[in-house]
């Protein structure tokens, strides 16, 4: 009996500002500009075909896979993600006194 698989796509589960952003984390910790290029690429895939085009007016990363700090900062806006990887709807949790 021959086992069918399928490619593995992590857009599938991104269904929320919070594991879009949980999943952003991560791909930030990894410290890999190209990578973390790819994850915002899978989140706005997550969003739908075109939302990113239609927010921000980008297109697609540099084709060496380098993001420049004010696209990825047009694109997470456009993904309702803030710079600090949070959902934009959060407030930002008070510092202890």
């Amino acid at each position: 009996m021959e086992i069918k698989t399928r490619p593995f796509d992590p857009a599938r589960y991104i269904d929320s500002e919070e594991a879009a952003a949980v999943y952003m984390t991560e791909a930030l910790a990894t410290n890999d500009v190209a990578f973390i290029a790819d994850a915002l690429d899978i989140v706005a895939r997550a969003r739908g075909p075109g939302h990113m085009a239609r927010a921000t007016g980008l297109t697609h990363e540099n084709p060496d896979g380098s993001l420049d700090l004010g696209a990825l900062s047009r694109a997470l806006s456009a993904l309702g993600l803030r710079l600090e990887i949070r959902p934009a709807k959060q407030e930002p949790a008070e510092l202890p006194a």
